[in-house]
């Protein structure tokens, strides 16, 4: 098999205070990506600042920029500016396993992966209290995924997919700011007949920032799978959001009640958090900034 060459994506807003440590994450890899590209998607805190810094030392980083703002496009230029075989994606909050780019080489360079046009994998937190059950409900996998399988979604934060098919798919992807952009990608693979697979041995650590909201706050967010289904005209998928949107919303209110109170400067867990306004609340991706 071809050991291809792979690219990271990462795009970012305002992220002055994490974009390092997880481009840290990405030169720290024990198979080193072929590029790294930052996509700038109008940042005013000094983001692209401490990338340029970055990349003045680290000829594999490069950053670019695109003014319209949102997911969608951010996300669109940077796997359209990559070279690579295989188009590798994380967020700026987020810090790579180790092994990321050698588990994402593996698989596309592997028997299995020659059948598949993208892989996704585990999110786990970075910054949630130290509960053990916390972790054990991050790293859960159905039994049936235990070893790995064809899905029908990506984890926006935490997949690869081939050149070819992000070609392939790039112009019928739905344009809209409001909708989930990775089941949109996914859904496009899917009718095309190409087909995912989750390995969940790819991990990614992710903020609890967005976790810490309000049910309510997060409402837009939670509703984004209905409006993904209904804009590619699938009324069976749209049908099945409807019921993620009630697991969605009762998973979203126990993550709150546990991760709102809880301050990583401090390390404690103080219930009055609950009711404090959030000094540090991600914007919600589905809405218009």
């Amino acid at each position: 098999m071809t050991v291809p060459t792979i690219s990271a994506v990462v795009p970012m807003f305002n992220e002055h205070d994490r974009i390092e440590s997880c481009i840290r994450a990405l030169l720290d890899q024990t198979r080193p990506l072929d590029e790294i590209i930052i996509v700038d998607n109008g940042s005013t805190d000094g983001s692209a600042d401490v990338v340029a810094a970055l990349a003045a030392d680290e000829p594999t980083i490069r950053m670019i920029s695109e003014s319209v703002p949102g997911c969608y496009a951010a996300r669109a230029s940077g796997y359209d500016a990559a070279v690579s075989d295989v188009i590798a994606r994380t967020d700026a909050d987020c810090r790579v396993a180790r092994d990321w780019a050698e588990r994402i080489e593996e698989f596309f360079g592997g028997e299995v992966g020659a059948e598949y046009a993208a892989v996704t994998g585990i999110v786990t937190l970075y910054d949630a209290p130290p509960f053990e059950f916390v972790d054990r409900r991050a790293r859960s996998v159905p039994d049936r995924f235990a070893n790995g399988g064809q899905v029908d979604g990506l984890h926006g934060l935490n997949h690869a997919i081939r050149r070819t098919a992000w070609i392939a798919v790039r112009d019928d992807l739905t344009r809209r700011q409001d909708i989930w952009e990775d089941l949109d990608i996914a859904m496009a693979l899917g009718e095309t007949g190409e087909r995912v697979y989750f390995e969940p041995r790819l991990e990614v650590a992710s903020s609890v920032r967005a976790l810490r909201k309000s049910p309510f706050a997060n409402r837009h967010y939670v509703t984004g799978g209905i409006r993904t289904a209904r804009a590619r005209g699938d009324r069976r998928r749209t049908r099945v959001m409807y019921l993620d949107v009630l697991f969605r919303t009762v998973g979203f209110t126990g993550m709150w009640l546990v991760f709102r109170p809880w301050d990583e400067r401090t390390k404690t867990w103080k219930l009055r958090r609950l009711l404090q306004p959030l000094d540090d609340a991600r914007w919600d991706v589905t809405q218009e900034r």
